[in-house]
């Protein structure tokens, strides 16, 4: 028999300690929860939550969205920054509102992935029953983290910009008040559209990662 599989997305702020306005930190934080929860409420089945520390968690349905939603928490946090670890598996637990009182493989991948992204360069890696597959995976994430390393504060707001609103160059030409040229600019020097490409990619496999299911895992 083939269980479906769920992803739990861990994510902990870098060098948090080092930050002086604990309390700011915290409120940002909570909004930015708050955010994501709301804006992809349909596709996680428990929402994000700080579990312990500065880390914070959630458990999605959907798994091509992992790397979407953690850039969008990269985006909101900005410029603080983030590690992520994404762990696919199955649950041995009930589903419950609360992560904490949720676990299986999916959260001890999870956090064996996290804890791999902390001991690198990569801003985030997955962790799956399948090994090739994941290789792959994380050597594309770290591609696109090192190419989004170099961003510039300009290109950052304009990539963001198109990629989130699924504008065209001239409405964001018009968004930002210059050419189009402009902005074909930016978005060639930012290497945008290979990008773009990576990620589709990943939910592509993500999606068949998802079709397919598992085991019933022990």
């Amino acid at each position: 028999m083939r269980d479906r599989e769920i992803g739990v997305l861990t994510i902990d702020i870098e060098r948090s300690r080092e930050v002086e306005n604990r309390n700011a930190l915290q409120l940002k934080l909570k909004k930015t929860i708050e955010t994501v929860n709301t804006e992809y409420g349909k596709h996680i089945i428990s929402g994000f939550s700080i579990t312990r520390g500065d880390e914070f968690q959630g458990a999605l349905r959907d798994l091509e969205l992992f790397y979407e939603i953690f850039s969008y928490f990269e985006h909101l946090l900005h410029p603080i920054k983030i590690k992520g670890g994404f762990g696919v598996g199955t649950l041995s637990t009930s589903v419950s509102k609360n992560i904490s009182e949720m676990d299986g493989p999916a959260f001890h991948r999870s956090r064996d992935a996290l804890e791999s992204a902390e001991k690198s360069k990569n801003q985030i890696q997955i962790k799956s029953e399948r090994e090739i597959s994941d290789r792959i995976i994380n050597v594309i994430l770290d591609l696109i983290s090192s190419i989004k390393e170099r961003w510039t504060k300009r290109q950052r707001e304009v990539t963001w910009h198109v990629s989130k609103e699924k504008i065209t160059i001239v409405q964001a030409a018009n968004d930002f008040s210059v050419t189009k040229q402009n902005i074909s600019q930016i978005l060639e020097n930012s290497s945008y559209r290979s990008i773009r490409k990576a990620e589709d990619v990943l939910k592509t496999i993500m999606k068949e990662y998802q079709a397919i299911g598992v085991d019933n895992e022990k």
